[in-house]
């Protein structure tokens, strides 16, 4: 029973695995089992309810999902895959549910509601189909209004117009707003020649209506084209939402003229969003873009030409920081630089379809955590094996890439995303999904045994790849005690062509963890696994401590520049979670040029450039550690100081509650799990939950791009939270006076 069950009085249904389950409620025991967690014996309560009836085969060998099912009446509509299912369910005890009819759609259903004797169906695309009772087709001829188009003068007129658009936008998908409409020819340009999706707005309410219809006849309107009846210059429209922002209402007193600038600057989307105002005289030309250049802060830039003014958002909002690495950069840091996100945060949108958003199964810590760089977000599913690309700002996807294993990690810069599987590497465009190039690296791997992808870092001209052997393939968290994070060469390529530049062996591993790049170094801990702490545990002869060295190389010639031998305490506990907090890690602080490292709640900080300890092992809490420029955050709340590793305060900042994440921060805020996905203000200590929704079992918060990502990863979860959605955030100060 979970979520997407069926609850009715007494009775309980769901369907897994193409079977539907009934079960009686009101038949329920409780009892107690054993289950070992690492080292120790846990005694949790286990939950038995009995069976209407053994379980029905809606769909024989189906592995595909089923995600909504509700019921009306005595039938029960679901679905598996693409298969609509109905289903008489059975009114005495010993009779037992039969499919009434079957049928297979062209997407899979999302959302169903049943009313007024039909059934209302959802797609994963949009779609929304209705059915009903079957009838007689009748012969009535289906009347068709004459189209109103405008005049052959005003088509071509509207067709230079969009060509102008079209030409000095850089993207062909995206959202073109149109604030005032005339006739909808311009409309109607944009989405015969582009991939855009346009929203129209305009108060002439009967122009509304009709274009509306005129769309919607022709299978635009709700998929392509949406209009809004309002005042241009007065609606509100998400930020960061227009690709191109344009009128059929031009010249001097046309809405892009006189609407406030700060208001039409807010919809602009980052990285190449653009206002285009056209049909202007000289002086208008002048004094429009004198009122725009007077916006500040806005990251906006103007141009003019003989008739027109451009204003163009080309780069990042000001102030705004991108998250390129699992980690946040190859420094290991788990901070973002990014001074926009700040407390209140408000939803800029949510949802996850075919064509928007991200989901994928829990992972248990296991999975590639999300990245975000210059406005896209880069998530990858290791279960369909597909890395997809979605705009932060309005959540459509933008492109998707098949990998050929699950076994894959990546980084995402400006020039390329660097995706390394197997013994490759390749570079995809960030803007299409395409690759640019596709290296082949050399690794000694002993015979007999397969070559996976543990690590990829990347810091200026090169590119770290960490490769471990025969990791575990399949997708839950048991594959992190099993060695998934134990590399044993690390491979250094030169960014620019591909070409192989050094390798080092570990003598034992180099943990995940414990790998990180800055200041033209690589820095790496060779330490014990926790499976060769394991065989001594069960031999008897635990460790009272471990020894682990750190290399330092020089990372474009792999010049060995210094070592340090440490000794830390062995691993607590031998469960995932432990492993994950508590095993070796390193992490570098540019401003000061620090390495810190650590393992079992210990941690220790050395001079990056000579290896010179500069303040020795103190208990530091569990890792990951959140780097800024002059303070360190442990896992347990306590602020350090990067140079002398002495607390700042002794006030415990994460006060924990339940969920199994980490923290990761910014200049403002810290982000993890309270239960629910919650963020905490640093300087006033003020949290914020976000109820009833939950990141990934390790951290998918992302704080980029001047807004708050958060694709789903939590689907299939045993944190059974109602709200399963990718949504984004953005600082919204007004939130603050909608409370009571």
């Amino acid at each position: 029973l979970d979520y997407r069950s069926v609850i009715n009085g007494h009775r309980a249904y769901g369907v897994h695995r193409g079977r539907l389950l009934g079960y009686d409620l009101t038949k329920v025991r409780t009892s107690l089992y054993e289950k070992k967690v690492g080292n120790q014996t846990v005694r949790p309560l286990r939950w038995d309810v009995e069976q209407l009836w053994k379980p029905v085969t809606l769909q024989s060998g189906s592995q595909e999902p089923t995600d909504v099912s509700i019921q009306a009446g005595s039938r029960l509509y679901t679905h598996v895959g693409k298969t609509l299912i109905a289903v008489d369910l059975p009114s005495g005890e010993k009779e037992r549910p039969h499919v009434a009819w079957k049928q297979v759609l062209p997407h899979v259903p999302r959302a169903m509601l049943a009313a007024s004797s039909r059934l209302i169906v959802v797609l994963a695309n949009g779609s929304i189909l209705c059915f009903g009772e079957e009838r007689e087709e009748t012969d009535l001829p289906v009347l068709m209004a004459d189209e109103e188009r405008p005049a052959p003068d005003q088509l071509s007129r509207r067709s230079d117009e969009a060509t102008r658009l079209l030409e000095a936008t850089s993207e062909e998908i995206g959202y073109a707003v149109i604030l005032g409409l005339k006739d909808g020819g311009l409309v109607e340009e944009l989405l015969e020649r582009s991939r855009l999706h346009v929203i129209a707005v305009d108060n002439n309410a009967q122009l509304v209506d009709d274009l509306r219809q005129r769309w919607m006849d022709r299978g635009w309107y709700g998929r392509r084209v949406d209009v809004l009846k309002g005042d241009p210059a007065t609606i509100e429209l998400p930020p960061y939402v227009a690709t191109l922002v344009a009128t059929e209402r031009s010249g001097a007193s046309g809405p892009l003229v006189t609407i406030d600038p700060a208001r039409l600057a807010r919809i602009v989307r980052p990285y190449g969003g653009l206002v285009f105002a056209t049909g202007l005289n000289t002086g208008e030309i002048d004094s429009l873009a004198e009122r725009w250049r007077k916006i500040s802060n806005a990251g906006m830039e103007v141009t003019t030409s003989s008739d027109s003014v451009i204003w163009r958002r080309p780069d990042a909002l000001p102030g705004a920081a991108d998250w390129t690495h699992e980690t946040s950069d190859a420094a290991r840091s788990y901070f973002s630089s990014d001074e926009r996100v700040r407390a209140p945060l408000g939803i800029l949108w949510y949802g996850d379809s075919d064509d928007y958003g991200f989901h994928k199964w829990k992972d248990y810590g296991r999975g590639v955590k999300p990245q975000v760089c210059r406005g896209r977000l880069f998530a990858f599913n290791d279960r369909t094996r597909v890395l997809r690309a979605v705009d932060i700002y309005t959540g459509r996807r933008f492109w998707e890439y098949t990998l050929p294993t699950s076994l894959v990690r990546f980084v995402s810069l400006p020039d390329g995303v660097y995706v390394a599987h197997g013994r490759t590497c390749e570079v995809l465009d960030p803007k299409t999904g395409k690759p640019i190039s596709r290296w082949q690296v050399d690794v000694d791997v002993p015979q007999g045994h397969q070559v996976g992808v543990v690590a990829v870092l990347a810091d200026g001209d090169v590119v770290l790849i960490g490769f471990g052997f025969d990791l575990p393939t399949h997708s839950s968290h048991p594959a992190i005690q099993e060695g998934l994070w134990n590399a044993r060469q690390l491979v250094a390529l030169d960014r620019t062509d591909g070409r192989q530049l050094w390798t080092q062996t570990a003598s034992r591993r180099f943990n995940l963890h414990a790998i990180a790049m800055g200041g033209g170094r690589v820095y790496a801990v060779d330490s014990p696994s926790p499976q060769e702490l394991e065989r001594a545990v069960r031999r008897g002869r635990k460790p009272e401590s471990t020894e682990a060295t750190m290399h330092c190389w020089d990372s474009r010639s792999g010049k060995l520049l210094w070592r340090q031998t440490m000794a830390s305490p062995p691993l607590p506990s031998l469960s995932w979670l432990s492993i994950r907090a508590n095993d070796d890690w390193v992490a570098y602080n540019r401003k000061h040029d620090i390495v810190l490292a650590g393992k079992s709640g210990r941690m220790r900080a050395l001079s990056a450039a000579t290896g010179r300890e500069l303040w020795p092992l103190r208990p530091g809490g569990q890792q990951p550690l959140i780097v800024a420029d002059d303070w360190v955050l442990n896992q347990s709340g306590i602020k350090h100081d990067v140079r002398t590793g002495k607390p700042l305060t002794q006030q415990v900042i994460l006060k924990r509650q339940g969920g199994g994440n980490y923290a990761v921060g910014t200049r403002h805020l810290l982000f993890w799990r309270q239960i629910c996905a919650s963020y905490i203000d640093i300087e006033t200590g003020e949290t914020q939950s976000l109820r009833n929704l939950r990141s990934g079992c390790s951290n998918s918060i992302v704080a980029a791009g001047g807004i708050v990502s958060v694709p789903c990863y939590s689907i299939g979860c045993v944190c059974n939270y109602p709200l399963q959605t990718s949504f984004a955030m953005y600082h919204l100060p007004e939130l603050q006076e909608w409370g009571p």
